[in-house]
């Protein structure tokens, strides 16, 4: 019969408390990085105009507002960032949806 011990519980379970929120947010990040860069190619035919070019840049600056900057150079919001590569394919992303009638 298995044993229900603590001890087996935790080598089931290694992510308890705040490593399994580092790791869901870390995993959130990167899959919201990776869902606006699949966006954005949906889009990378569309030219890239200075309008475009100017709206990224102004969601950017906005959502930099809303983030923090870890000691390991990570931007952090409710989720976890890789970089800022991703924050400027998000920018682009939202930017190439809203301007698609142009």
């Amino acid at each position: 019969m298995p044993n229900d011990s603590c001890d087996t519980q935790e080598s089931l379970y290694p992510f308890t408390g705040s490593k399994v929120q580092g790791f869901i947010a870390a995993a959130g990040g990167q899959l919201l990085g990776v869902a606006f860069s699949f966006i954005g190619e949906i889009f990378s035919g569309k030219e890239e105009t200075e309008q475009t070019i100017q709206m990224a840049e102004a969601f950017k600056n906005r959502l930099a507002e809303c983030l923090e900057k870890g000691d390991d150079g990570q931007l952090k919001m409710t989720i976890t960032l890789p970089d800022e590569s991703a924050l400027d394919g998000l920018a682009k992303s939202l930017a190439q949806m809203l301007n698609t009638g142009g």
